[in-house]
């Protein structure tokens, strides 16, 4: 392999070499071109040697015989030392920009909020304005941005959280001017405002819950689960230990089953629980008819089992004034039936 480097060149390429800086040609030209010079070899071994100091008065008498070729070790030494301390100052730059990255997503941008049941927020709408204001539940958090979208009458907000800090509260307020008529508010996943009715984000879950047939074992989870978080009922309240579906005939029906009530609760109130979570049920589950409790108070039972609440449609009906299902098909209607029924 011809090799036209002089040793002018290789020196110059030696302190770079030896830190791995060099590519794979220029490392090859390098090793064939000591292969026939002992000078640059010799420079080669005395450069990788440890450096204790870049004195050259430091340099043991035998080291100095040659002060010319001395002062070129010390210099090409001197060059590999800045390529290592370049190399330090640009691993450092990288780390402070790494934790300077982090800390402004954690404190300044943020991250979108994605559960809208950890934001409390109302809704004031007045002609094209809207205007929101609310907080995280979360007192750790703090809002960094609010942010609108608007299509077809429906305007969305979202929000961007970061930790809480002297720039961001866990409180937020923000108005905007839409470009037509507003039909709807929704933040995330929630329905805040709808047809001139501001929605409970409750409400909003129940109304997003609906299910076109009873017999849907996760959609008829989500609708209780929805229903009760509306009404308030506690998670240790009307605990069904089983359910039953009529399904052969209409009108279709659902029997939560050996319902414990304790004497030492308010009995009258969980009476009126049931017929609220029944209305409920029936108003957004298309084609359930009816529901109904098995319960017992303390355990005991009469000559005939165990007592059987049961509400109907028409029951309901009757107390709406009007359908419950028709009034379940939008969020307003939906709100002012929970607003009727509490």
């Amino acid at each position: 392999m011809k090799n036209d480097l002089t040793c002018e060149v290789v020196q110059d390429l030696l302190p770079s070499y030896v830190d791995g800086l060099t590519s794979d040609v220029s490392n090859q030209a390098v090793e064939q071109h000591m292969k026939t010079c002992e000078s640059c070899r010799k420079l080669y071994s005395e450069m990788r040697e440890p450096m204790n100091g870049e004195d050259v008065s430091e340099i043991n008498d035998g080291q100095k015989a040659d002060s010319k070729k001395s002062s070129e070790i010390d210099y090409l030494k001197k060059i590999r030392k800045k390529n290592r301390m370049r190399i330090l100052a640009a691993v450092l730059i990288v780390v402070i920009a790494v934790g300077v990255g982090l800390w402004s997503k954690v404190y300044v941008v943020g991250q979108e909020v994605e559960q809208a049941e950890f934001v409390q927020a109302n809704v004031a709408v007045e002609d094209h304005k809207v205007s929101v204001q609310g907080l995280l539940l979360d007192t750790t958090k703090g809002v960094s941005d609010v942010a609108f979208q608007e299509k077809d009458g429906i305007v969305t907000v979202s929000l961007r959280e970061t930790r809480k800090s002297s720039f961001h509260t866990n409180e937020f307020q923000a108005d905007y001017q839409s470009a037509e008529d507003v039909k709807q508010v929704v933040l995330e996943n929630r329905i805040l405002w709808d047809d001139g009715v501001s929605i409970d984000g409750t409400v909003s879950d129940l109304y997003q819950s609906r299910n076109p047939y009873v017999g849907d074992t996760s959609a008829d989870g989500r609708s209780v689960q929805a229903a009760r978080a509306v009404l308030g009922i506690n998670d240790g309240a009307l605990i069904s230990y089983g359910t039953q579906l009529q399904t052969s005939e209409e009108p279709y029906g659902w029997t939560f089953l050996n319902v414990q009530i304790s004497s030492s609760d308010n009995v009258e109130r969980l009476h009126q629980e049931m017929k609220q979570l029944g209305c409920l049920l029936i108003a957004v589950t298309d084609n359930l008819g009816y529901v109904s409790f098995e319960y017992s108070v303390d355990g005991a039972e009469n000559a005939d089992g165990n007592t059987t609440l049961t509400v109907t449609e028409a029951d309901v009906d009757a107390m709406a004034g009007q359908s419950v299902k028709a009034m379940a098909q939008t969020p307003e209607g939906l709100q002012q039936l929970v607003d009727l029924i509490k």
